[in-house]
């Protein structure tokens, strides 16, 4: 599962368990809601059991935690805290530059970058996309 940098769209009763969950690994310590890959028998029961909150906004990363963060020991989740697949934009991490070397250091690399309709985030997507690494 993806994992950024800063707390964004959860439920705040549930960071105490994912800073506890990361203590040590590094700045990127948080679920992230746009970014997750397994094999779809392990991934069903995730999927299935997920309560959505259309109500809020980021409504899939605050589903998946909370859910996440009370079913841990028998989810086999793992969480990407060394960022070697996945690269989320967030916090310091939206700017092209550092965008740009996080993901040369990734292979393979899926990139999430949450929000394109905000422009400079669009900008920035569009042109990770372009650019020949």
């Amino acid at each position: 599962w993806a994992a950024e940098r800063l707390y964004t769209w959860q439920d705040p009763a549930n960071q105490s368990f994912y800073d506890g969950l990361a203590k040590g690994r590094g700045p990127y310590r948080y679920l992230n809601g746009g970014g997750y890959m397994g094999y779809a028998r392990a991934l069903q029961p995730i999927l299935d059991n997920t309560v959505f909150v259309s109500r809020f906004k980021g409504a899939d990363q605050m589903a998946f935690s909370r859910y996440l963060a009370t079913n841990w020991a028998r989810s086999g989740v793992l969480l990407d805290y060394n960022t070697r697949v996945f690269y989320v934009a967030s916090g310091e991490d939206w700017h092209l530059g550092k965008a740009s070397v996080r993901i040369k250091l990734a292979n393979p690399c899926l990139v999430h970058v949450p929000w394109t309709s905000y422009r400079p985030n669009n900008k920035t997507l569009h042109t990770l996309f372009l650019e020949d690494f």
